[in-house]
C-alpha cells in the first residue's frame, strides 16, 4: 500500500488511524468488529454502470410501445394540422418609432439597409415595410 510506504520512509511503525484515514488505508479505520463505532467506509463503493441493471422480462416494452405507438403518430397528426390548418397572423402595422431601427453605419452586404438576414414581409426597414402584405 502507498500508505506503507510513506509510513516506512517515516520511520512511524504504528501510524495514528487519522493519518490512515487522510492518506488513503481507510480498511482498518472503518472496518473494525470490536469497534461499537465502526463505521462502513463511504468512498469504498465500486462503480455502478446503469447499463448493467438488468430489467424485469418487458419492462422495457411498455414505454417502447408507447413511444412507436402513440408519440410519433401524434406527433405527425399535430405538424399536419398545423400545415394545413393554421391561420397566418397579420403583419403589425408600421409605426418609426426614433430608438428603432437606428442605422449609424451601412451594413457590409448589399445596399447597406438590409441586415444580413432580411424578410421583406417581416422586416420594416426605417422608411416602413417593404411589400404590402
Amino acid at each position: 500500500m502507498f500508505s506503507n510506504i510513506i509510513f516506512k520512509k517515516l520511520n512511524i511503525k504504528n501510524s495514528p488511524k487519522i493519518y490512515q484515514r487522510f492518506i488513503g488505508n481507510t480498511s482498518s479505520y472503518y472496518s473494525k468488529k470490536d469497534d461499537c463505532c465502526a463505521k462502513e467506509d463511504p468512498f469504498n463503493v465500486p462503480p455502478r454502470n446503469p447499463f448493467d441493471e438488468k430489467h424485469e422480462d418487458g419492462g422495457y416494452l411498455i414505454p417502447k410501445i408507447l413511444s412507436l405507438m402513440v408519440g410519433i403518430p401524434a406527433v405527425a397528426l399535430f405538424s399536419l394540422y398545423l400545415f394545413l390548418f393554421r391561420e397566418k397572423p397579420e403583419r403589425p402595422p408600421f409605426i418609426p418609432y426614433s430608438y428603432l431601427r437606428i442605422r449609424t453605419k451601412k451594413f457590409p452586404w448589399g445596399d447597406g439597409n438590409h441586415s444580413l438576414l432580411h424578410n421583406p414581409r417581416v422586416n420594416a426597414l426605417p422608411d416602413g415595410y417593404e411589400t404590402e402584405p
